[in-house]
């Protein structure tokens, strides 16, 4: 199920392969820093609207490879019926690997 999430996030947010690339990671919590497993977390290519989605784990860690340095994203999680503040991954954010936590105040 991972793999196919990453395969997706490469078709549909537009990294090449000659272009350099990088990884978004984080962890979803609730306001009192506990990992929320199953949450959706979505990331959005603000240029082209291409969404995609992955599942948190037990540890309520995602992430999506093969992201182009040449695009803005917008990220954001939803558990239950509840949503995270959305963050923006901009291309002039630096390094090959980016950490965006995010949190969901449950109630």
């Amino acid at each position: 199920m991972a793999a196919l999430s990453v395969l997706i996030a490469f078709a549909l947010l537009g990294a090449t392969r000659e272009a350099p690339t990088r990884t978004v990671t984080g962890v979803v919590s609730d306001k009192l820093g506990n990992a929320l497993p199953g949450a959706v977390v979505e990331i959005e290519n603000t240029r082209s609207m291409a969404i995609a989605s992955y599942i948190t784990q037990h540890d309520g860690r995602y992430f999506f490879h093969q992201l182009s340095t040449d695009n803005d994203y917008t990220l954001r999680a939803r558990y239950r019926s509840l949503w995270s503040k959305p963050r923006l991954l901009n291309k002039f954010t630096k390094g090959a690997r980016v950490t965006i936590d995010l949190q969901i105040e449950t109630k």
